[in-house]
Parts: structure tokens; sequence; C-alpha cells
């Protein structure tokens, strides 16, 4: 970077420079005893917010590009840092494409229902049990299976991986519930199997838990319910 025109005639002691650090799990969190940044000794961070300008930024929601009220996640942060403006997420792009109506004309997903009705197939579908994480949404699924009904389609099973992450702990039954009675709704779709998003959705390369969830949905490999 080169002399701040905004400011003429004020001496930098040279160029300027600019340097963008990412503190990974570090932020501004309430001054109590629940946050162990703000209990801590830390005299450099101290000393940098004293001494310099700064301000706060939203991390979340519409700020990152994600639907108001979701939690941002290192995808959105990548994405928006350094670019100059927001960046829509993907459920963004798919909530409105549904909203526009693009997303049931969209060529991709006629061709595939068309094959698999043509070849007398079996449509599934797997989808994330949530309706808050920026990893996906229950709708999206929901959304193709009224394009399936659209299509002729009559049999189309869902997998489901529940998310325990972001959304509350014990919610998946009532989601469940609130899943069973939209499938009914539209008229077509049965849900034949589930997996924890700490199996299906494994990020440590642990191939023992991504198997368990790979058997499960294509071979139907797992615990029969008693609700089935």
């Amino acid at each position: 970077m080169g002399e701040d025109t905004r400011t003429p005639g004020h001496d930098w002691g040279g160029r300027r420079r600019a340097l963008l650090i990412i503190l990974d799990g570090w932020g501004i969190g309430r001054e109590d005893v629940t946050n162990p940044i703000f209990l801590a000794e830390t005299p450099v961070w101290d000393n940098l917010l004293h001494q310099h300008p700064h301000c706060r930024l939203d991390p979340a929601g519409e700020a990152v590009g994600l639907q108001a009220g979701k939690n941002g996640n290192s995808e959105a942060g990548h994405m928006n840092i350094g670019a100059g403006r927001v960046i829509l997420q993907d459920d963004v792009r798919l909530d409105a494409a549904m909203k526009d109506g693009s997303f049931y004309t969209n060529d991709v997903f006629k061709q595939t229902v068309n094959d698999v009705k043509q070849r007398g197939a079996n449509l599934h579908l797997i989808g994330l049990l949530t309706e808050k994480s920026s990893h996906g949404s229950i709708d999206y699924p929901l959304a193709l299976l009224k394009i399936a009904k659209d299509h002729g389609l009559e049999n189309v099973y869902i997998h489901v991986i529940f998310d325990g992450r972001s959304t509350e702990p014990g919610s998946a039954p009532a989601l469940l519930e609130k899943l069973e009675a939209q499938i009914s709704e539209i008229g077509i779709g049965q849900v034949v199997s589930g997996v924890g998003r700490g199996m299906a959705l494994d990020r440590d390369g642990n191939y023992a838990k991504i198997r368990r969830a790979f058997d499960a949905f294509v071979h139907g490999v797992g615990k029969a319910s008693a609700l089935g």
C-alpha cells in the first residue's frame, strides 16, 4: 500500500503496510467468567485495541451471505474475508431459486427425474434434518419431492442426516415428525434411513465412521427402527 492520500501532509513514517491476521477461534465475547479470552492475560491484543483504530464485524447471517439468524462457519469466512462485498452462500442462492421458481425448472433436476422414470428406478434423496444449519436444510429434498411428484414418480426414498451441531439437542424427534407431515402433504416420499451428522459428515478422515453412513445409504445396512 502507498501513502494514504486521504490525509495529505500526515507523516506516516514511510510507506504504510497492512497485515491481515486471522485468529481462528478468537472473538469478542462477554466480559465475564464464561469467556476464556476475557479472563486470559492478552497484553498484545489489548495493546492493539488500545493504540489502533478497530471495528467489529458481524460473522453470521446476512452479513456473510447466509440466511438471517444462521451462524457463520469457516466456508462463509473464507469466501467473504477480503472479497470487498457480501458473497451469497449456497443456501441463500437455493432459497432464492425456490422463491423465483427457477429451482423447479432446473434442467439437471428435471433430467435426473426423467431418467429415473424412464428406467423404472427409484429416486433416493439425502437431506440434513435441520432448519438453521449453514450446511444444508431439509427444505431442499422437500422441494425435490415436489418436482418428482409433478413428473409422476411414485417411489422416492429419503435418507436423513440428523443434525446434532447446528440444531438444539433433543430436537430431532419434533423435526422428524414435522418432516413426515410435510411429506404426507406433498403426497409421495418415505424416510428409510437416518444417521448422525458425526458419521455422515465426518471431517477427520475416519473411514470407519463414513463407511457406516455409506453402508446405510447405499446398502441399507443398519438397525431396524421400531417406528418403521
